[in-house]
């Protein structure tokens, strides 16, 4: 087990190799309020349904590639509401299901944007 400080306040916990986290640690930065606990390779985050908690009431629960948000994943906003769906890029992409304390709905979303809904319709045939 591997223990560094960062000049910065942030700390990363567990396994080093060539002198960067390699397999598994947890990272917390702590003017960002996130931790990350999961896989490394070479320094990223790697492993698919790892954990990224942002302390700030807020999480990430999904698949990194990168280091990166990427694949499928769930993110949980502090006022309660559920997004649910695909990631490119540590960006939300693709037919998401959004959750909040009254509604569910579908959304088609592009390099983070949500598409209008004459485009979600366009792309989604099933849509009412």
């Amino acid at each position: 087990m591997f223990l560094n400080s960062y000049p910065s306040g942030n700390t990363y916990s567990g396994e080093w190799k060539c002198n960067s986290r390699h397999g598994e640690g947890t990272m917390k930065w702590l003017k960002l309020g996130q931790q990350y606990v999961g896989s490394w390779h070479e320094g990223l985050q790697v492993r698919q349904t790892d954990l990224l908690l942002v302390i700030f009431c807020r999480y990430y629960h999904g698949d990194f590639l990168h280091g990166q948000r990427h694949g499928y994943g769930v993110f949980y906003y502090a006022g309660g509401a559920i997004y649910e769906g695909e990631w490119k890029n540590n960006k939300k992409n693709g037919q998401v299901c959004t959750f909040t304390l009254k509604f569910c709905f579908w959304s088609v979303h592009e390099n983070n944007e949500r598409l209008p809904r004459e485009k979600v319709e366009k792309k989604n045939p099933q849509s009412p």
